[in-house]
């Protein structure tokens, strides 16, 4: 029997920030026993079909991309739920407002007068803090952009790393300064575990999500969780800044289960 195909997908943006997160997977999974290649695509020229095989990994966020490397796989990692929510800010409120999970009112920023006190005005595709401000910016009243309740307590988060249908690790962040705790912008980063609410959030999570490998952001008191994201492409600086977990492996592993 043959082993199973798995290709790990890139934009070729992308992979400049993560030539050797990249490296690292296909090397786990050959050590699984799986027949794995890296594959970089172009951004700007995303192909319409691509070569089958068993699994795409999809570690791009660009739609076209996306498609093409879905349509030729049995499996897409991660699927279209977790793309669209871990992708769209706005799409995640929706979500969790549905399902009743806790999670910072959320508005379109062009629905709302421009003086809103308390709030934190966000791309609404954006990610890694960048562009995220509190107060609202008259200049930004656009689709592209919405604005959220300031959550107390919002400077430190913890991330849960997801592998499947199970966490594997986490970590708490805390912001250097202001209310952003990403690790690029200056935040500390410890070992951290899960309190019953939050463990009891994060499998509610999973089951709704689906099995794949992504982030789960909560904010909060432990007691008292609050989902903020959900990463799609999560990183995989934090875990190899502290040395708790390897994701390439934690990722491999279940991957090869499937197989």
């Amino acid at each position: 029997m043959s082993p199973a195909a798995v290709r790990f997908v890139y934009d070729d943006w992308g992979i400049r920030n993560n030539e050797v997160f990249a490296s690292r997977l296909v090397a786990a999974a050959h050590r699984q026993g799986l027949a794995a290649e890296l594959c970089v695509l172009s951004a700007r020229r995303p192909p319409l079909r691509l070569a089958p095989v068993d699994i795409a990994v999809i570690r791009s966020r660009v739609p076209g991309l996306r498609a093409a490397a879905a349509s030729s796989a049995g499996l897409a990692v991660n699927g279209p739920k977790i793309a669209l929510v871990g992708n769209d800010k706005l799409a995640l409120a929706r979500f969790l407002a549905n399902q009743r999970i806790p999670h910072p009112r959320t508005w379109m920023a062009s629905s709302l007068p421009p003086s809103m006190a308390n709030t934190v005005l966000k791309p609404r595709f954006g990610h890694g803090g960048q562009g995220v401000q509190q107060g609202r910016n008259p200049l930004c009243g656009l689709d592209s952009f919405i604005l959220q309740d300031l959550v107390v307590g919002a400077g430190s988060d913890i991330r849960v790393y997801v592998a499947g249908q199970e966490p594997f690790a986490c970590v708490a962040r805390s912001a250097s300064s202001g209310f952003r705790s990403n690790l690029r912008l200056g935040a500390s980063v410890r070992a951290a575990t899960l309190g019953p609410e939050q463990a009891a959030l994060v499998a509610r999570l999973i089951s709704l999500l689906g099995p794949g490998y992504y982030g789960i952001d909560l904010v909060g008191p432990p007691a008292e969780p609050v989902v903020m994201e959900i990463e799609d492409v999560v990183g995989a600086r934090a875990l190899y800044t502290l040395g708790i977990a390897d994701p390439a492996v934690a990722l491999a592993r279940w991957i090869a289960s499937l197989a």
